[in-house]
């Protein structure tokens, strides 16, 4: 690859970046659908396929990061597990890890531990990795597997598969206005944990790459990565 082609890549990554903070800054002023946004934007940064490969795969950074992880599901623990998320009881609802929370209890790992390992489960006993959040957002996938996927999701946001719901007279208050909630069949009001987690493993990637960012350009150079607002 020439020099040329990595700094058009670099190029491509600070725009992927702004992305990244200008949807979480939207999200937070109460646009949950910019948590879809996000989950497409990472799928672009890190996720490859058979026909296509992610910007940082192609730049051969994606392997040789250290991935901040927010923690991951405890296998003696028998219990619902939400990594990426924080049940407020007050407002009823999931909202995300706060950058400096992640920062504080996150350990690093490579990155196919960070995509592949799982994050959540829920009363039943699934699991549910960063990947299959992020996918199940971007609703980009097709095929069987993904069909299977999307009714696992659904439990999860939809019917409260991680045990949590309010009652049908909740007074749901918002997250700077982005609470997602749904009433099933049993009246009860579920909050839902993918919108938050979004922006949990969205903050889990802008940590990582601000703090190597000299690893991203193609000199080595101590750039400066887009600033977000906490």
């Amino acid at each position: 690859m020439s020099e040329q082609e990595k700094l058009e890549l670099f190029d491509q990554l600070e725009d992927q970046m702004s992305f990244l903070v200008a949807s979480t800054r939207l999200y937070k002023a109460g646009s949950i659908a910019e948590a879809k946004r996000l989950s497409t934007t990472i799928r672009v940064l890190v996720h490859d396929t058979a026909s296509s490969r992610s910007l940082l795969g192609q730049m051969d950074v994606k392997d040789k990061l250290l991935w901040i992880s927010s923690g991951s599901v405890d296998p003696a623990n028998l219990i619902a597990t939400f990594n990426l998320a924080f049940f407020n009881t007050e407002l009823g609802a999931f909202v995300p890890l706060a950058a400096d929370f992640i920062q504080k209890v996150g350990s690093l790992v490579d990155f196919e531990t960070w995509w592949a390992e799982p994050v959540m489960k829920d009363v039943t006993g699934d699991k549910f990795s960063r990947k299959e959040i992020v996918l199940a957002l971007a609703n980009k996938e097709g095929g069987a597997h993904v069909d299977k996927l999307q009714r696992r999701m659904r439990a999860l946001a939809r019917e409260g598969s991680l045990g949590l719901s309010m009652g049908p007279d909740a007074d749901t208050l918002s997250f700077g206005g982005s609470v997602e909630t749904f009433i099933p069949s049993d009246g009860l009001v579920v909050a839902s944990p993918l919108p938050p987690s979004a922006i949990t493993i969205t903050t889990e990637i802008y940590n990582t790459l601000t703090n190597q960012w000299s690893i991203l350009h193609p000199d080595g150079k101590d750039w400066e990565p887009p600033v977000r607002e906490e």
